[in-house]
């Protein structure tokens, strides 16, 4: 399988997806980009996500509730820690890892955090797999800057003084900060688990680079696939409610205001479920999901043209019991593969980019770069493609909805009738 397949700018890929799927034909020629390690042993072994981790992964603006403390805040997986030792990096903030069996490696990588997240650990998990599978030696420093300005500033310094030979940047916010501070520098940054760099103002385009010191990568699919994909589990589908937290600004820029226009252009009616107050959440959504499907129901009462999509946010995810109470036949649906569970809470399926998918595609950037064979600002904005899709179903069967063979071809993710999983991987 060619590493071709997750690593391009988008605008190719998704007129070929775009006409793929307006012919019934999904994308039979190339898998999935977690299928690129359907036989590592790790990713059969890597946790699911948690929920709250995930939607912070995923750029939101809600923090953690309390600091890291030393080693707490990341956990190495055990085969891959196999390969890697960590140790203590000098503070609370700081993790060092390098190879087994092997002296000090002199290229060093920064990976910069901005909080704890076990999709962090994750996406970090599968970057220390591929520069193992790649052979190339390097001495990481994992360093987490929640609510430390100061030691933050320090590490900026030691990244312009020369200190490391490239730094990934981890989540949305880490992006932003060192974006502000660093375009423009001499050494390269890789984006991983952060958002449209497109939508979020960060590069003009998704193919010829940044022109810059940055590769970056996208956790979004273009929201003209999402919807292609959506017309195709739906063919007459006229009404989406889309749920959203207010104060998660990269989710509101790259999903929800893209959603907002597309359907405007499709004559897709949309139902904006926003919650305002996520310390309020659960009482926010009991009534507002509740209104949105009397709404839905008024122009489409048995639900077959219409659809519920959960975009990343933690006080959403935190509620699925509370959103699906209200939705009856009206499919769920989410952008986030860790939403589709085995239990009664899951979204009947997501069509996304996995945080493994992108950290895939993020380490592969690293190795070009290390390697001499890339600078950062040629690479197109990296966007997984064909998305990562996860299917339940346990809940297409109590909904009495048809999945098209195609999405059953390319998922990555399977959890059959009984709730049982059954594929993961490819």
């Amino acid at each position: 399988m060619s590493e071709a397949t997750v690593r391009c700018g988008s605008s190719a890929w998704t007129a070929w997806i775009l006409a793929m799927l307006t012919l019934g034909v999904m994308v039979a020629s190339g898998l999935s980009a977690s299928q690129l390690w359907a036989s590592d042993p790790v990713a059969s072994e890597a946790p699911a996500e948690d929920a709250r981790e995930d939607a912070t992964a995923n750029g939101s603006s809600e923090a953690s509730e309390s600091p890291p403390r030393a080693a707490a805040w990341f956990q190495l997986h055990p085969r891959v820690a196999e390969q890697w030792q960590m140790k203590e990096g000098g503070s609370p903030s700081a993790l060092q890892l390098v190879p087994k069996g092997s002296a000090e490696p002199e290229t060093r990588a920064l990976v910069l955090f901005s909080k704890s997240s076990s999709a962090y650990d994750t996406a970090m998990n599968r970057i220390l797999t591929v520069f193992g599978h790649k052979g190339l030696e390097v001495s990481w420093t994992l360093y987490n800057t929640w609510q430390r300005p100061a030691s933050a500033r320090r590490e900026l310094r030691k990244i312009q003084a020369g200190a490391y030979d490239i730094v990934f940047a981890m989540g949305s916010a880490s992006t932003e900060s060192l974006y502000r501070r660093l375009f423009g520098d001499a050494t390269p940054v890789v984006t991983v688990c952060a958002k449209d760099p497109v939508l979020m103002g960060w590069v003009d385009d998704y193919e010829g680079g940044s022109g810059a010191n940055f590769a970056f990568t996208s956790l979004n699919v273009p929201v003209e696939i999402q919807l292609a994909y959506l017309r195709q589990l739906k063919p007459e589908l006229s009404q989406i409610a889309v749920v959203y937290a207010r104060d998660n600004t990269s989710a509101v820029r790259t999903q929800v205001e893209p959603m907002v226009e597309k359907a405007a252009e499709e004559a897709i009616e949309l139902h904006r479920v926003t919650v305002v107050d996520r310390s309020n959440a659960r009482a926010e959504l009991d009534w507002k999901v509740a209104r949105a499907v009397y709404r839905m129901k008024q122009r489409d009462p048995e639900g077959a043209r219409s659809l519920f999509w959960i975009t990343g946010s933690t006080s959403v995810f935190e509620n699925m019991a509370t959103i699906l109470q209200h939705t009856g036949k009206i499919p769920v649906l989410a952008v986030t593969p860790s939403l589709v569970t085995s239990g009664e809470d899951s979204a009947l399926l997501s069509i996304g980019a996995g945080f493994e998918s992108n950290a895939q595609l993020a380490a592969l950037y690293g190795v070009q770069i290390l390697e001499g064979a890339a600078q950062p600002g040629e690479l197109d904005v990296g966007v997984v493609l064909p998305p990562d899709i996860s299917i339940n179903f346990r809940k297409a069967r109590e909904l009495g909805l048809k999945i098209p063979f195609e999405f059953f071809e390319s998922a990555s993710v399977i959890f059959d009738t009984q709730g049982r999983l059954v594929r993961h991987g490819g």
